[in-house]
């Protein structure tokens, strides 16, 4: 189960697994008050040359594995979710992809066919005039716009 915390991964790169993460109150599947620490867990986010480890936890009653992730992040996804909208804007405003080190053009052609797909499953509505609307709509409604499904 993820959850999602206001997190300072300036903080984390520096501090390692001392940094003060914020402990559920209670498990997110049973409402159980008995969490424990669990480890951590090595993930990946653009801007950082190796993995940082993420603090995870376990809940006793139910067994659930509770992992954290940072609010401006999808889940599944290193970069942040402002990065991904204002790519996909240059891409609708310019016709042409950002050009950078982590941003090669594949990656913003998945991010982009995942939205107009997923606003025309879920929206129903044509993408062409309103895509940018429909990014907002999709998070607004609880849905990752870029998701894609395995």
């Amino acid at each position: 189960m993820i959850i999602f915390q206001q997190l300072n991964l300036v903080d984390i790169n520096e501090q390692g697994k001392r940094y003060k993460y914020e402990r559920p109150e209670n498990c997110p599947k049973c409402n159980s008050s008995k969490i424990w620490g669990h480890g951590f867990v090595a993930r990946n986010f653009d801007g950082y040359p190796y993995c940082l480890y993420l603090k995870r936890w376990i809940c006793a009653d139910c067994n659930c594995v509770i992992s954290i992730r940072p609010l401006n992040y999808f889940p599944r996804h290193h970069c942040l979710i402002q990065k991904i909208y204002e790519c996909i804007e240059y891409r609708i405003a310019n016709g042409t992809w950002i050009r950078g080190p982590d941003l090669n053009r594949q990656r913003q052609g998945h991010w982009y066919k995942a939205l107009n797909k997923n606003i025309r499953l879920i929206l129903g509505f044509d993408w062409a005039e309103k895509m940018l609307d429909g990014f907002q709509q999709l998070i607004a409604i609880g849905q990752c716009p870029i998701y894609r499904p395995t």
